[in-house]
């Protein structure tokens, strides 16, 4: 989520996150092969970003 929201922003400009919520749906292995990763910019504000 955090790399979205560094695509919208200035270069040089960082972030950190205020708030985050996770759900695992299904486990993650060593014999995993492929880890695919979304997210979904809500809004940009000018301090803060709400992201999905």
């Amino acid at each position: 989520m955090t790399t979205a929201v560094l695509t919208t922003l200035p270069q040089n400009i960082t972030c950190s996150t205020v708030e985050i919520k996770v759900n695992f749906i299904k486990p993650v292995s060593a014999e995993s092969k492929l880890i695919r990763c979304e997210a979904r910019i809500i809004r940009i504000g000018r301090k803060l970003a709400t992201v999905e």
